[in-house]
């Protein structure tokens, strides 16, 4: 979410004050069952990391860009089903970078469609510790 405060002649008048309530800016929401942590939230004031506790001092035209944090994995991403994987590609929920970088699933990009050879012989190096690259 971006927030920008106004610059223009409705501007309210300097400082603006604005306060957030969330968490997981310290710490990251942890995964279970083999699942990876997520992201941990962030807070920017003009593209500059803040401290989201307490009030953040605003001027006119300053940015506020708050990025919630996402949920911890569930169950190792290796073993996820190859067409929940490709499911959550078309949907938007997953890039087809990170299904082949976080769950080893090889995503044709015109039909996005999983490739289940090409998968299998990726999670194998991935289970082997071998670079992600050589499939």
């Amino acid at each position: 979410m971006r927030i920008r405060v106004p610059n223009d002649a409705l501007a309210p008048e300097p400082p603006v004050a604005i306060a957030v309530q969330a968490g997981r800016f310290r710490y990251p929401p942890q995964g279970i069952f083999g699942g990876k942590h997520s992201a941990k939230a962030r807070f920017l004031k003009n593209d500059l990391p803040e401290d989201p506790s307490g009030l953040t001092l605003c001027d006119p035209g300053d940015t506020i860009d708050f990025q919630s944090a996402g949920g911890g994995g569930f169950g190792v991403p290796l073993e996820r089903d190859i067409s929940a994987v490709e499911r959550d590609v078309v949907y938007g929920y997953v890039s087809i970078e990170n299904a082949k970088s976080a769950y080893g699933v090889v995503i044709d990009t015109a039909s996005l469609k999983a490739d289940h050879d090409a998968t299998r012989r990726l999670r194998a190096c991935m289970s082997d510790g071998q670079p992600s690259g050589k499939v």
